[in-house]
């Protein structure tokens, strides 16, 4: 193995599963040499970003989609990823893996791994999020509202070593969560201000461990689909979650869609909950997203 590829791995990812993962890779003797194995995010990022400095042909993320997620970011920070001269690749060992179904990659870490190792590459676009000077990327999907309160619950009752469970932190935050207060702007055009219950804004289908959020969304097609659920009543909510579960919600009288390139979202209250950006949380209550066309290529073989 040539020390052109950098391996970021995240141990901790699927509870603890990735570190099964990346051993059982090294153990096939394949001479991975130059490797960032590292918990905390911010000093990930940080050794990253180092290692970038080297001539580096390709970043390999073993882990979950936060750690795509910041593999991504520090490519595009460096200003090296969108040039198209390092490609990233992936071997999912999360408890999402939602970009790696929408990239339709092997379960298998194994075949996985020979995937990531490939010359054949998949441009796909990315979300740039921006507020008050700073810059955050989205690879699959980023989400105001909603998703926020449940990455909120999910930071109090997650553990390390213990898989995060999408599904029954979304039905806690549902017993306190209230509607945000918030206008919108979609390719520059204003929305009337009101009440929302979400607000995705989608580069690939499925978020939260498979709850099809924007089932039509394609990941290179220069577009963001724009999911915008209103002020559901509360003894509707029962009804309504499954729909979003299986995809089914997009024609219903309280959700909006459209696809576009940008949204910028100004949170009316003082207390609304933080921007989900890939499963990770992001403090802004004025943000715009916007789509980066063909910011990645994403070795698929």
């Amino acid at each position: 193995m040539d020390s052109t590829t950098l391996f970021l791995v995240n141990p901790t990812a699927g509870s603890g599963r990735a570190q099964g993962v990346w051993e059982s890779l090294r153990s096939r003797g394949l001479g991975l040499s130059r490797t960032l194995v590292e918990c905390d995010r911010s000093r990930a990022k940080e050794r990253l970003l180092e290692g970038l400095n080297e001539p580096i042909r390709r970043v390999v993320a073993v882990g979950g989609d936060g750690t795509v997620n910041l593999a991504a970011e520090c490519l595009l920070a460096a200003n090296r990823g969108a040039a198209g001269d390092i490609s990233l690749g992936i071997v999912p060992a999360g408890t999402g893996g939602d970009l790696a179904k929408a990239l339709e990659l092997p379960r298998s870490p194994a075949d996985a791994f020979d995937r990531a190792m490939g010359t054949n590459l998949r441009r796909i676009d990315a979300i740039g999020v921006s507020s008050e000077g700073k810059e955050r990327v989205a690879i699959n999907v980023a989400a105001a509202g909603l998703a926020g309160r449940v990455d909120e619950v999910l930071a109090r009752t997650s553990r390390p070593g213990r898989r995060k469970r999408y599904l029954p932190a979304t039905l806690k935050a549902l017993v306190s969560y209230r509607s945000i207060n918030a206008s919108l702007r979609i390719d520059g055009q204003s929305q009337p201000a009101g009440r929302y219950y979400l607000i995705a804004i989608a580069n690939g289908p499925t978020f939260g461990r498979g709850m099809k959020v924007a089932p039509g969304a394609l990941v290179d097609d220069g577009l963001l689909d724009f999911v915008i659920v209103g002020d559901v009543p509360r003894w509707q909510l029962p009804y309504r979650l499954p729909q979003l579960l299986l995809g089914r919600h997009l024609k219903t009288r309280w959700v909006e869609f459209v696809r576009g390139k940008t949204l910028e979202l100004t949170g009316l209250d003082s207390d609304m909950p933080p921007i989900d950006v890939d499963g990770e949380s992001f403090g802004a209550s004025q943000v715009s997203f916007r789509v980066l066309p063909s910011a990645l290529g994403i070795a698929v073989g």
